[in-house]
C-alpha cells in the first residue's frame, strides 16, 4: 500500500502544518514504493536506494510480503565496501533540490 518514512512526516506534516493527530496515514504515505527481494544481490539494493535517494527500502519475499527494512545504516555498519558504503551515503544525501 505504502509507507511512511521521515522524509514524508517532515514535508508532509511539518512544512505544511498539518495536525499530526487528525491527518490520516494513507494521506501522507509514499505511494511508489522502491523495495528488493530477499534474494536479491547486495549491489541492486544499493543501486536502487542511490539512484532513488532513499535512506531505507522494504526487503520482501516472492509473495511481496515485508520481510525486513535494509536502511543507509545497515549499509554503513554491515557490509565491508568502504567504496560501496561511501558512494551510496553520497547518492542518498544529494539535496532533491540539486537534482
Amino acid at each position: 500500500m505504502g509507507i511512511v518514512t521521515d522524509r514524508d512526516l517532515a514535508l508532509e506534516i511539518v512544512a505544511k502544518g498539518r495536525d499530526p493527530r487528525s491527518t490520516p496515514v494513507g494521506e501522507i504515505m509514499s505511494r511508489e514504493l522502491v523495495s528488493c527481494r530477499v534474494d536479491d544481490e547486495f549491489e541492486e539494493a544499493l543501486a536502487a536506494m542511490a539512484q532513488r535517494q532513499l535512506r531505507r527500502i522494504p526487503v520482501v519475499d516472492k509473495n511481496n510480503q515485508v520481510m525486513g527494512i535494509i536502511s543507509q545504516a545497515d549499509v554503513a555498519t554491515r557490509v565491508n565496501k568502504p567504496e560501496a558504503t561511501a558512494e551510496v551515503v553520497k547518492e542518498i544525501s544529494k539535496s532533491h533540490l540539486a537534482s
